[in-house]
């Protein structure tokens, strides 16, 4: 196959995708949809089909998983990031803090606009990045370039790796989030209520605050954060209307902190003017599409406009099975966690018994369960965590053990590579419902709780495909949550029969 990448071999799976999609794309077809299981070669899938288009745009959801193509196929593409990543050389801590922005330059002094014209890292990186043929993005840093400030223009085709996590970005982009301490507004601030909240609102506040940040001295990230929400409403201010977002306001009266929000609720006009517009042909890649047509709703894409490309696995069955079984498993949910814990443990201790030369991953539901699971199961002496700050050289700490360590986290669904002797089982303690807690997510499991259902279901595909990255890989999936059993149930008819095949 011409298009493949240099120096690779396309597996049988890998050309039957690459040909349906290239007859896709003959037939007219825009919008393509590639569900690829992992382990399948997906990037590969995408830098073939790029050379067969000419050119694109690949957008990832992590800078880890950029950092694999670039170097999985460092003759075939460049990666381009934000402006934090690159060096400042005139002294800042990095291009996004130059310390010229704003100085008059004295006579014999470099400028900042000379700065960008000949010495910038970052403009230098834009610059390159526009004159090859194949460049990996991350998907946040590229709205930013290319559709809030015209660094990049439109592509032969433009390819979402992690296809999945599109409707959440986008959403989480959308959304106009204001946090201060309402002392800074005086006596006079009143705490709105939903009802009193619109754009205008939040434009006037933005305007406020700055207008305090500039006088009080409240320094350049406060001033920065209210620019970046300003920008979003003017550029999105047609979008902002009451009947597609969800309006909270939370307050802290202990630390006298507010936090006003706007979350959109349909993010398809955001994702065309955003990202799609980026490119003629835009192709979706994922492990954990499931529904087609679930996925175009979320996505803002016309399913009768969208090819949809389904690949099985090609992992034995043997190697990657599922265990929903009774006798490990309790209603695990928030309501029933502290009265069924002690038991939910002891079967914890009874599964790595069976596994008990070997290590493993415990997804816990949240940082809180985390702490108390690594309490409870100290004793076994086999466990591991991290917090919030720690979690790269934990896994990189965990990635180099070669003994029998038990991997507790409550973020690993996805991003992760458990392969081969770093996991050889996992334990998912509860169903990957979203947390309630979020106004926006509350509002949703109101009125729309297939949305609810169907963001379950994503992260459980995604927790599945921790531990098995390879056809001799294996590894073992312990549900311990009793609620698995109806989940499962009634998700039937739309999780890949080569899920279904590995459940036991």
């Amino acid at each position: 196959m011409k298009f493949f990448p240099i120096g690779k071999t396309p597996r049988k799976g890998q050309e039957v995708v690459i040909n349906a999609t290239i007859e896709a794309i003959k037939n007219g077809y825009k919008n393509i949809i590639i569900e690829a299981p992992v382990g399948s070669g997906k990037s590969a899938i995408a830098v073939a089909l790029t050379k067969y288009l000419g050119s694109a745009h690949i957008l990832t959801p992590r800078k880890s998983l950029q950092t694999q193509y670039e170097n999985d196929f460092p003759s075939e593409l460049i990666g381009m990031r934000g402006r934090r990543s690159y060096p400042c050389l005139q002294g800042g801590r990095d291009c996004s803090d130059c310390p010229l922005v704003g100085k008059k330059a004295e006579p014999g002094e470099l400028s900042f606009q000379e700065c960008r014209d000949t010495q910038c890292p970052y403009v230098k990186a834009i610059n390159e990045a526009n004159n090859v043929n194949c460049v990996v993005h991350n998907y946040h840093s590229f709205i930013f370039q290319a559709a809030l400030f015209d660094k990049f223009t439109s592509r032969p085709a433009i390819i979402f790796d992690e296809a999945h996590e599109i409707p959440n970005i986008l959403r989480s982009f959308g959304e106009v989030a204001i946090s201060f301490n309402v002392h800074w507004l005086g006596k006079k601030f009143a705490v709105p209520t939903e009802d009193q909240i619109d754009v205008v609102y939040m434009k006037n506040l933005a305007y406020s605050l700055l207008e305090i940040v500039d006088r009080e001295g409240l320094g350049d990230k406060a001033r920065s954060e209210l620019e970046t929400i300003l920008l979003k409403l003017n550029t999105n201010e047609d979008y902002l209307t009451r009947e597609n977002y969800v309006f909270s306001v939370e307050e802290n009266i202990y630390s006298g902190t507010i936090r006003i929000s706007m979350t959109p609720i349909k993010v398809g006009p955001l994702c065309n003017r955003l990202m799609y517009r980026f490119g003629d042909i835009r192709i979706f890649m994922s492990g954990t599409i499931f529904s087609a047509s679930t996925f175009c709703q979320y996505a803002g894409l016309d399913p009768a406009k969208t090819k949809y490309i389904q690949m099985t696995s090609t992992f034995p069955a043997a190697n990657r099975p599922v265990y929903n079984k009774p006798e490990y498993q309790l209603d695990t949910s928030f309501k029933h966690w502290d009265a069924n814990f002690p038991k939910m443990v002891e079967n914890i201790k009874t599964v790595m018994e069976k596994f008990k030369d070997v290590k493993g991953l415990i997804h816990a539901p949240s940082y809180k369960a985390a702490a108390q699971l690594m309490a409870a199961l100290r004793d076994t002496g086999r466990m591991m965590i991290h917090d919030t700050t720690n979690i790269e050289a934990k896994l990189t700490e965990f990635y180099s053990r070669k003994d029998n360590t038990v991997f507790i986290s409550p973020i690993c669904q996805q991003g992760v590579d458990m392969k081969y002797d770093r996991a050889k089982f996992q334990i998912i303690l509860r169903v990957p419902y979203p947390n309630t807690s979020d106004p926006f997510v509350n509002r949703m499991l109101k009125d729309n709780y297939s949305w609810y259902n169907y963001q379950a279901l994503i992260t459980f595909g995604q927790q599945l495909g921790r531990i098995v990255r390879a056809e001799d890989d294996f590894g073992a999936t312990v549900l311990m949550d009793s609620r698995f059993q109806s989940f499962i149930t009634k998700n039937r008819r739309i999780i890949p029969k080569w899920v279904m095949e590995s459940v036991k």
